[in-house]
């Protein structure tokens, strides 16, 4: 229960006081029509119930506007009260309806937000199909936890408005119904917590079955190629076995309450019915508008517990989602400098350390990369090729020494300032389904046509995009597999060139070209020369030739340097 009120009342993407004030004012106007009962069967019945709380009442609030107790006037005051009861719950609905709405693409945004802002190091340790189950099915089961929530206030507000009611005819029925109300109650709890364990157990399966989809679906052409399908086809079956079973159990404790909450009313009604008129001799009148009364306050702490029992299905929905949050907001990615970052004089890596916990990479390393050339750094795996290109992004932070632009520490300046002066080509390159044109820009305003047009034709892309069905219209495909290696390899070469980068950044740009596509990638890469400072890693030799200077590394060391000026190798301590 402490869940659902902190769902309701704490959520920032709703007013809960709106609601709760039109939800009271419709029970009070349905608790008008309820207690106009008692004085309309007297009326029709030339009964008198003068002396009662609720004739009374009714009798005073009749008399205030000029009107007498009969028939007419009774029923259309239940007339005027059913009409008020529901417009009211209408206009309440409809702002739990816009809120459930806002509730939902406001976690979507704030998760969005705070996952974007994490640290490089906190995506490699995420599961990719993780973030996808937050954003689509916990977000939007998120927002029904707070539809559910508000259908708890409702009955709960309705539930106490007719005890009142209760109260101002008999006192006895009224605590009498509140007794049976919280004994049937208590007595199907135990049908609520399965529900909630169920949710809890719906919620984890399907999120092991987006996380297994996203991974094979990314892997599915060595999966096809090798027969290694049908293996995950067997775990899939596996996963949605065990899916259905928590979704079972969901069901049958939802009708299973439901039911046996309609048999015990049912009993509890007969029983007092009996008792009160045989045995009590109770008045036939009276007792037909404690009984209508009764059943509508049972009905009402029903229908809290059954919402309560649909809210907790969702909670951890709600819970998976506002955890991922706070986890990715405690990885936020330090920004703290405040200077403008520049690149016409050198990158330096000034005695750098730096290691993945107990495996050390780079030890005291230092190395100054000149501004307009083209460094290709190769060497084994593990060497810290890509690590010096992390770092010099600052998608790591040194343990140890500073990396310096124009002499400046990189922890003094404008970390996003600094990426956006970057073009960057990663070895996993991977196209968004989507067209050539988005791409190329990735939705930033900055890139003109022009531009597009520009960098395509420097990447040797703009020929054949000319020629494709749409041109830059045309959708290249999941992951680009519409086109061939070698042209993907362009669209990604036109994306990081598309804002004029200050650095460009090629992580094995050619391991998977045929030797004339990488021979003429590498001439246009040379073409390059002059205009924008290069680092490339690469296992190929093609590249080789057209660097200003080749750095081999190996254990975290320079072993050897090669330059156009000084062919002397460099044993320099990393």
């Amino acid at each position: 229960m402490r869940h659902l009120l902190k769902v309701f009342f704490k959520s920032p993407d709703a007013n809960p006081w709106t609601v709760l004030i039109a939800l009271v004012l419709a029970s009070f106007a349905e608790g008008l029509g309820m207690a106009s009962f008692l004085p309309l069967l007297s009326v029709a019945m030339n009964q008198s119930a003068e002396g009662s709380l609720a004739y009374d009442l009714i009798s005073g609030l009749l008399g205030s506007i000029g009107l007498s107790v009969n028939l007419m006037n009774l029923l259309s005051l239940i007339v005027v009260a059913v009409i008020l009861k529901a417009t009211l719950t209408i206009v309440a609905m409809n702002h739990v309806a816009h809120a459930v709405a806002r509730v939902s693409t406001g976690l979507r945004a704030r998760l969005l937000k705070n996952v974007m802002a994490a640290r490089w190091s906190y995506f490699t340790s995420q599961p990719v199909g993780r973030m996808a189950n937050a954003v689509s099915v916990d977000a939007t089961q998120a927002g029904q936890s707070y539809f559910m929530a508000a259908r708890v206030m409702a009955e709960s507000i309705r539930a106490l408005v007719l005890i009142i009611v209760a109260l101002t005819i008999s006192w006895e029925a009224a605590l009498y119904a509140i007794i049976v109300g919280v004994s049937i109650a208590g007595s199907l709890n135990f049908l609520v917590r399965l529900s909630k364990k169920a949710g809890y157990r719906q919620q984890k399966r399907t999120a092991e079955l987006v996380i297994h989809l996203s991974d094979a679906l990314n892997n599915m052409k060595p999966l096809k190629a090798m027969a290694k399908h049908e293996g995950l086809e067997r775990l899939f079956t596996d996963r949605i076995a065990q899916l259905q079973k928590a979704l079972h159990r969901q069901v049958i404790s939802n009708v299973a309450r439901t039911s046996a909450e309609e048999v015990l009313i049912v009993l509890v009604m007969t029983i007092s019915f009996f008792i009160a008129t045989d045995v009590m001799g109770s008045p036939v009148t009276p007792l037909l508008v404690v009984g209508v009364i009764l059943i509508q306050t049972l009905g009402a702490v029903g229908k809290v517990q059954q919402y309560f029992q649909k809210s907790v299905v969702f909670e951890a929905a709600h819970v998976a989602v506002q955890s991922l949050i706070k986890e990715a907001r405690k990885e936020q990615e330090s920004n703290q400098g405040r200077g403008v970052p520049s690149l016409n004089q050198s990158i330096e890596l000034d005695k750098v350390s730096f290691g993945h916990k107990d495996l050390p990479i780079l030890k005291d390393f230092s190395a100054r990369i000149v501004a307009n050339r083209i460094y290709v750094l190769t060497g084994p795996s593990g060497a810290g090729k890509t690590s010096i290109i992390d770092l010099i992004l600052g998608l790591h932070r040194p343990q140890s020494g500073q990396v310096l632009l124009d002499g400046r520490s990189l922890e003094d300046l404008d970390l996003h300032q600094w990426r956006g002066m970057v073009g960057y080509v990663p070895q996993e390159l991977a196209l968004f389904h989507d067209t050539v044109r988005a791409n190329v820009t990735l939705g930033d305003p900055r890139i003109s046509e022009a531009d597009v047009e520009e960098s395509l034709k420097v990447a040797g892309a703009w020929d054949y995009v000319t020629k494709l069905p749409e041109g830059l219209d045309t959708v290249v495909g999941e992951r680009g597999t519409r086109l061939s290696g070698g042209q993907r390899q362009r669209v990604a070469l036109a994306r990081a060139l598309a804002l004029k980068p200050k650095l460009l950044l090629l992580d094995e740009v050619t391991s998977a070209l045929d030797p004339k596509s990488e021979q003429d990638i590498c001439k246009r890469i040379r073409a390059l020369a002059g205009q924008v400072t290069i680092i490339a890693v690469t296992h190929r030799p093609a590249l080789l030739a057209v660097a200003d200077e080749v750095w081999h590394l190996d254990s975290g060391r320079i072993t050897s340097s090669t330059s156009e000026t000084a062919k002397s190798p460099v044993n320099q301590k990393a």
